[in-house]
């Protein structure tokens, strides 16, 4: 990472991006003056006391009341620290928000079976668990040939929703009955105009 990444990363975490350079700069310099700041960024002499002052602020550079004023900053481990807390409330504050949004859409919305996209064996994964984890009423979930597609956890998902009193549907090849023997889960043939759309399944538990 070099000092523009730097400047970046420290722009994702909140400052701003002359903040981000006089920070940076002080690093470097240990203890400076506006003029020093200046010398060592493209910062405007000018806006370096404004730049320091909000750092100070958010208690990431202290500030020595001579002529001139000299700046320095706070050690990397109280920085951090600092930025860290920042991010959290920041994220708190916002999924606080998201969440009460989320809420105040009316129970009675028409609930519709959507088809979603999404790549990346974990990225599918995650999103298949995270979907088996809400569904509250009916699950249709297909695999692949011999079952690709279908880890244990998500298997194990499958048969606990099942339990739950949740309808589950799987779409498969035969391979599936090993899986889900014995456990009230519908396996249905994707190739309807060879035999019934639908099984269902009884025998031992895998």
């Amino acid at each position: 990472m070099d000092e523009d990444d730097a400047i970046e990363a420290l722009e994702h975490l909140g400052l701003s991006n002359y903040e981000a350079k006089v920070f940076t700069a002080l690093q470097r310099l240990g203890t400076g003056t506006a003029r020093d700041v200046h010398r060592a960024t493209d910062v405007p002499r000018s806006q370096v006391y404004g730049a320091a002052e909000s750092l100070q602020d958010r208690g990431l550079v202290e500030v020595q009341q001579s002529k001139p004023i000299q700046y320095r900053p706070v050690s990397l481990e109280a920085a951090r620290s600092h930025l860290r807390g920042e991010f959290e409330r920041t994220q708190e504050r916002a999924f606080d928000y998201l969440e009460d949004a989320r809420q105040q859409r009316g129970e009675g919305d028409e609930r519709r079976e959507d088809i979603w996209t999404v790549h990346g064996r974990t990225s599918i994964d995650g999103r298949a668990e995270q979907l088996l984890k809400e569904a509250e009423r009916r699950i249709v979930f297909a695999v692949g040939r011999d079952a690709r597609g279908l880890t244990n956890e998500l298997a194990e998902l499958l048969r606990k929703k099942a339990e739950s009193g949740v309808e589950v549907i799987v779409v498969g090849d035969t391979t599936l009955e090993e899986h889900f023997a014995d456990t009230g889960i519908e396996i249905a043939d994707p190739r309807p105009t060879l035999r019934r759309a639908t099984t269902r399944w009884a025998g031992s538990s895998w």
